[in-house]
């Protein structure tokens, strides 16, 4: 995994360039680069052949709402966390702000790289990248906690995504995983993994348990 800065990575030529972004949540601020239009990847046929999905370059709604959910979270000191489809790694920047050992992990071995270097940029060191095919998913069964963000955008990623979980996942482990509540998809995601034998609850922003919830609210599913 090469190890680029986020200043190397901005030298680096792609399609709308990039920009600097500053976020902040609670007390918490970070200095993010990101790829200035994420549309423009899906209107450049040569950059699709390069990033054929393009899908990282965003910084989706839920993940500042799943980032605020974390850093209120107790976990101890040492909990090893997975980010499944970490894109740009933000909520994986989250995750590492509170100490946690983060594994930032994405089929786009680009979007790996450059979570790596929002994540050092902003002085974490304690952390680690791969790259993760979830049709063929290692089983290491490695994490105490595995956090995934808006990637279920696509019914057929369900199967392969649950065979990855079950794969990464310590048999004592939690699965987070949110959903902006967009298209039904969470809900037929929740459905999938209760057959598979999963225990699944869906809680809204303020983790309240919720059995429902209107499409296009913020959602978090925990699976164990």
């Amino acid at each position: 995994m090469k190890s680029r800065t986020q200043e190397q990575i901005a030298e680096l030529s792609i399609p709308g360039g990039w920009k600097w972004e500053n976020v902040t949540i609670a007390d918490h601020s970070w200095r993010l680069l990101l790829p200035a239009d994420a549309d423009a990847f899906l209107k450049d046929g040569p950059a699709m052949e390069e990033w054929p999905d393009p899908f990282w370059a965003e910084l989706w709604p839920a993940a500042k709402t799943m980032a605020a959910i974390l850093l209120a979270q107790p976990w101890p000191a040492e909990t090893k966390v997975l980010e499944l489809g970490c894109g740009n790694g933000f909520v994986g920047l989250a995750a590492a702000a509170r100490g946690w050992p983060v594994t930032f992990s994405d089929y786009v071995p680009f979007a790996v790289e450059l979570s790596l270097a929002n994540a050092r940029g902003n002085g974490y060191e304690n952390v680690t990248g791969e790259v993760t095919d979830w049709w063929r998913p290692t089983a290491d069964h490695a994490f105490e906690r595995i956090i995934v963000c808006e990637c279920l955008y696509d019914p057929e990623l369900h199967v392969p995504l649950l065979n990855t979980l079950r794969a990464r996942l310590r048999p004592s482990g939690q699965v987070w995983l949110c959903d902006p509540g967009r298209g039904g998809m969470a809900e037929l995601f929740l459905r999938e993994a209760r057959d598979q034998g999963w225990q699944g609850t869906q809680f809204d922003e303020r983790l309240q348990p919720k059995s429902e919830l209107p499409r296009g609210e913020f959602r978090l599913i925990q699976l164990q």
